[in-house]
Formats: C-alpha cells, structure tokens, sequence
C-alpha cells in the first residue's frame, strides 16, 4: 500500500529516451485532499517530473503499476513540466501521465469569454492576436490583460508558463489569483489601472512596472519562504514611472532599480513593508505614498526620497543607514533613523 498524504511528493525522471522512473503498488495507492482555505501550497499530493535532457516532449509515459486507487487520481498535482499540459490516469492497472501535444506559442490577450480560468490548452479565453480570433493558451505564450476582457477576475489552474505577462489595462483592475506563473518569464505593468497578484508563482525573471499599479498580497524572501507573487526572491523588480502597492504587511528580498522615471512604494494605514535588499538607481527619485511604514535596507544608492504620505524608517548596519543623501518630507510624515544609541544621519533633509 501506497498513502500519498496531502502535500507529499513523488520524483519522477525521465530520460532522452522517454523512460521513466515506475513505481509499483500491489494493493492500493492512497490520495488524500484537504479543502483547507489557510495551508500549505498543495493540499493535494504532487508528482514532479524532471527531464533529464531539459526537453519536455508531448506523448505517453508509463510511470508504473497500481492494483487499486483510494482517491481521484485526476487531483494529483502535476509539476515540473513547464507549463505543458499534462493529465494523470490508471488504465489497466498501468499508471500513465500523458503529455498533450500544442500549437506553436504567439501573442495571444485575455478575453475572459468563458469565465475567470487561466489553463492550458483547454479554457478559450484568450484572443490570438495574429488571427484575430479566439483561442487557449499554451506554454511560451506571451499574453497581454488589457482594457477589451469581458472579465478582469482571472485564476489560474494548474500552473502555467508564459514567455512573459503584461498588464496594460487603464481602465478593467485586474485580479489574479489561483496557481503559480512558473518557468522563466517577465511580467509588465503599463497602464494607469491597478492589476493585483494574490498567488504564489515561481518564475525567474524580472519585473518592469512603468505605469499604473502592481499591487501584491505576499513577497518571496531569502529567509523563509522563497517565493510569492512576483516570483523567486532573486527577481528584480525595476520602478520606471509606476506604484508597487503592499495589500498587506510583508517583507522581501527582492532587489528594486529606480529608472530615470522614478517609482512610487504605496503601502497602506496600518500596514508594513520591509525591504531587505537595496535600492539602486543613480539619481533617481523614490516617491513613498499612504499612511503605512515603510522600512528600507540599511544602504541605498540613488538620488531622493521623496516622502508624501505616512512613516520611513531604515535598517542599520555598521552604522549605515539606508537612505539616499536627498530626502524631502511633505504634508507631516515622519522619517526616523534606526533606534540605538549609534544612530546618526547627515542626510539633507
């Protein structure tokens, strides 16, 4: 007997030749699910697959033999394959994960035509831009939510893969939630809507805001959880014109770039943001709005401050504090230097 807990993980490899590695069960495999709304990320249990030549090809693959299965079969998440659509079944006794074979990647834009569903290869919400006409996404797609959807709730099931997402709504505030943006990808913000990222996604790339808002309800970190809405800790997030927003309090790794534009950090009443990482940007202007705190890292490398709403504070490290020799304070906010019995500034404010 097989208990496959909510949670757990089966590795697979698959070698240049297709074989894989099999299990075998002589009596029954178990699957258990849990409908928990605060968990961990799988409250299914999880097959991860590994290519060992880094292609992942379309076809069936006998992954073993199973007597009997206590379950849904079908609910086991399926990882590791870049976004390809892919589906589980016991046939016969023989365990097979089949890996569906799909057009070519373009340029294709969210329609929401039937419903909120971001899937592979299935839900045709989506718009081929080259054929003017609708279709489903598919792995290395480079997909654009603009103002033209008929829905702006989009969730993704399963995870999914694009060559890049770009938000370039100024009118639709786009909400996105369900599964990860996994594989490597970038995501855009233009246009002077909010889009709103409540998911864990995985991805390694960058992020580019220059208009609007991006607005995150979880950050990756170095310490802790490695991922969150804007992928892997590591991903640089570049401000050139548009608002990063904290949906609540939250902490992060991520590295952050001033372009010559400059960018705003908007973070709540009651609520915190802690960056961990520096800021970068040679001459350029950080512009902090709402009523919350933000808390830098303890250096910084860039041109001003400039504080319109709430509380800035710093880290320190060896006596260095986190902000850049030009502060300007506005409307009665507060800037306050790390609480010790060392803390000293000799920024011009």
């Amino acid at each position: 007997t097989l208990k496959l807990g909510f949670g757990s993980i089966v590795d697979f490899d698959i070698d240049a030749s297709s074989n894989a590695d099999q299990i075998v069960v002589n009596k029954v495999m178990s699957i258990e699910q849990k409908d928990w709304t605060q968990g961990p990320e799988y409250l299914v249990p999880r097959f991860n697959f590994h290519f060992i030549d880094g292609n992942v090809k379309a076809g069936s693959y006998m992954l073993g033999k199973v007597q009997k299965v206590d379950g849904d079969i079908s609910k086991v998440a399926v990882t590791g394959l870049n976004g390809h659509k892919a589906a589980l079944a016991v046939n016969g006794g023989k365990l097979v994960l089949t890996i569906a074979d799909t057009r070519q990647a373009t340029n294709v834009e969210w329609s929401g035509a039937q419903g909120s569903t971001w899937d592979i290869a299935d839900a045709e919400n989506f718009t081929n831009t080259s054929e003017k006409t609708s279709d489903v996404f598919v792995s290395g797609d480079h997909v654009t939510f603009n103002d033209n959807a008929a829905s702006s709730t989009v969730v993704i099931k399963g995870e999914v893969s694009p060559a890049s997402v770009t938000f370039d709504n100024s009118k639709l505030e786009y909400d996105l939630s369900g599964d990860a943006i996994t594989g490597n990808t970038t995501i855009n913000k233009k246009g002077s809507a909010t889009a709103k990222l409540r998911n864990v996604n995985d991805f390694t790339g960058s992020v580019n805001i220059e208009n609007g808002t991006l607005a995150v309800d979880n950050f990756g970190q170095k310490s802790g959880v490695n991922n969150g809405a804007l992928g892997v800790y590591t991903n640089k997030v570049t401000l050139n014109g548009g608002t990063l927003e904290a949906l609540t309090t939250l902490t992060t790794d991520h590295p952050v770039v001033l372009g010559a534009k400059g960018g705003t950090i908007l973070v709540d009443e009651g609520k915190t943001l802690t960056l961990n990482a520096s800021i970068t940007g040679n001459g350029n202007v950080l512009t902090k709005t709402g009523n919350g705190t933000l808390t830098l890292a303890p250096s910084a490398n860039y041109g001003t401050l400039n504080v319109m709403a709430g509380w800035v504070n710093s880290q320190e490290q060896d006596n260095v504090h986190g902000y850049p020799k030009n502060i300007v304070l506005n409307n009665g906010t507060t800037l306050s230097d790390a609480d010790n019995i060392y803390s000293y500034s000799s920024n011009s404010v």
